[in-house]
C-alpha cells in the first residue's frame, strides 16, 4: 500500500484553490492508495463561536474540501492547533464538509463522534495501515470536543491496539516550533519512542517550513512537511516559507514502511500553482535536508543548536510568558488586588491566555522553560541539590 504526505493546508474565504504543476507530485497522487493532508482550520460557519485564544483564527473557504478533493486527497488530519478555532460549531461543520466529498477527517475527540483519533485503510493482516495522530495542547479544545492530544500513553495505547489488531501505524503528529527546520528535544524523543513502540513511520507538521527526513532504528521520521497551501499575509517570515515537500511511504510487508520518493515543492502565489523546484531551488533544498539531518544524528550537534535556539528566543518567551512576582503584601484582601484579577481573569485578557498556553503548548513550555534556565545559570551549571544531615556523626 502506498500513501502520500502533504503538508498544512489552509484555503480563506474568497482565494482561487491552487492548480497543481508538478508532473512528479501528480503522478505520486495518482498511483497512491491514500492521500494525507493537516487540514488547518474549521470551516466558516456564520453561527461558529471562535474560541478564546491569542495568536490568528483561521478558517477555511467553504469549497476548501472540494477543492482538496479535486486534488485527490483522501484523508485530513484536524489534529492541530487551529481546529478548534471556531469552537464546537467550527469542527462540526468541518467534519460534516469534509465527509461530504468523501474526504475521511481523523485526529479529534468528543460528542457525537466519540474518539476519531484513528483511521484505517484496508483489512488487518492483509497490509492494512492506522494512521494515529496528535497535536500539542495549544488551544486545541472546546469543552469535551478537542482535538487529538501528543499525549505519550494514549498514543502508545493506540500504536499498539492498532498493531495487536494486525494494521501497520503511522503517527501523524503536529508539533514543533514555527520557522525552524528542527524538532525541539522533546518532540524527536517522542517521535523516536513511538518508532521504538512499534510504529512504522512518524509524519510531523506545524513549522511551516520543510524540514527533513531521518530514520531511527531503519524507519522512516519526516520531520515537518512545510506547507500545502496557507494564507500569505505581508513579508514571509522565512526564507523557506512557502516551501514543502511530499513523502510517498510504502508499506511493504505487516510492519515495514520506507520512504519511495520525496518530491519538494513552492507555493507560486504569483501565480496560484503548486509547482516543482528549478534546479537552484532543488540543490538548495537537498542541501537544507542534508544538513539538518547531519545536526539531528550528531547529539553534540543537536545540542548546540538547541542551546543556540533557545539563546536566540529566550528575550522573547520571557517577555510572553513570565509575570514579575508582586510582593505578598500587594494582594492582602484590603487592598482588592486578588478580586481585581478573578474580574480580570474572568474576562479572558491576553495576557492570561498567553500564560496560559504558555504552560500547556509543549513546545511554549520547553522553551520558556529552557530559557529560564539559560538566563539563571548562564554557565549552564544549575545549582547542587542542599542535603540536609538527619544525623550526628
Amino acid at each position: 500500500m502506498k500513501l502520500l504526505f502533504l503538508g498544512d493546508w489552509c484555503l480563506p474565504e474568497r482565494s482561487a484553490a491552487p492548480r497543481l504543476e508538478h508532473d512528479a507530485l501528480a503522478g505520486a497522487i495518482d498511483q497512491a492508495d491514500a492521500v494525507v493532508i493537516n487540514y488547518e482550520g474549521p470551516q466558516a460557519s456564520p453561527d461558529a463561536a471562535p474560541i478564546a485564544k491569542v495568536g490568528p483564527h483561521l478558517a477555511q473557504s467553504s469549497h476548501g474540501p472540494e477543492a482538496i478533493a479535486a486534488l485527490g486527497v483522501t484523508h485530513a488530519s484536524l489534529a492541530n492547533n487551529h481546529a478548534l478555532d471556531g469552537g464546537r460549531t467550527g469542527l462540526s461543520a468541518t467534519v460534516s464538509a469534509l465527509e461530504g466529498q468523501r474526504v475521511a477527517p481523523f485526529g479529534f475527540e468528543g460528542m457525537p463522534w466519540g474518539e476519531r483519533r484513528v483511521t484505517r485503510l484496508g483489512e488487518p493482516n492483509a497490509g492494512g495501515v492506522s494512521m494515529v495522530a496528535g497535536a500539542e495542547r495549544e488551544f486545541t479544545a472546546d469543552g469535551d470536543v478537542r482535538a487529538a492530544s501528543l499525549d505519550p500513553i494514549s498514543l502508545h495505547r493506540s500504536i499498539q491496539g492498532e498493531r495487536d489488531a494486525g494494521y501497520t501505524v503511522i503517527a501523524v503528529l503536529h508539533g514543533g516550533i514555527e520557522y525552524e527546520h528542527l524538532p525541539p528535544p522533546h518532540l524527536q524523543r517522542l517521535a523516536r519512542w513511538l518508532i521504538d513502540c512499534g510504529a512504522a513511520t512518524v509524519i510531523t507538521h506545524h513549522p511551516h517550513v520543510p524540514g527533513f527526513v531521518e530514520h531511527w532504528q531503519g524507519r522512516p521520521i519526516a520531520w515537518s512537511l512545510g506547507d500545502l497551501w496557507m494564507p500569505r499575509s505581508g513579508p514571509l517570515p522565512s526564507p523557506w516559507r512557502g516551501r514543502g515537500y511530499g513523502v510517498l511511504v510504502d508499506v511493504d510487508s505487516p510492519g515495514q514502511a520506507q520512504v519511495e520518493a520525496v518530491m519538494p515543492y513552492a507555493l507560486d502565489y504569483s501565480s496560484g500553482a503548486l509547482r516543482g523546484l528549478n534546479t537552484e531551488e532543488a540543490e538548495a533544498f537537498d542541501a537544507m535536508q542534508a544538513r539538518n539531518r547531519g545536526i539531528a544524528e550528531d547529539p553534540e550537534s543537536y545540542r548546540q543548536w538547541w542551546a543556540s535556539l533557545v539563546g536566540r528566543r529566550a528575550n522573547t518567551y520571557q517577555r510572553k510568558y513570565s509575570l514579575a512576582p508582586l510582593p505578598q503584601w500587594l494582594w492582602r484582601r484590603w487592598l482588592g488586588l486578588g478580586w481585581l484579577l478573578r474580574r480580570r481573569l474572568a474576562r479572558k485578557p491576553n495576557w492570561a491566555l498567553r500564560q496560559l498556553n504558555g504552560l500547556r503548548c509543549e513546545t511554549h513550555h520547553e522553551v520558556w522553560k529552557e530559557s529560564l534556565k539559560k538566563a539563571l545559570f548562564p554557565d549552564q551549571r544549575e545549582p547542587k541539590a542542599r542535603t540536609m544531615r538527619l544525623f550526628d556523626e
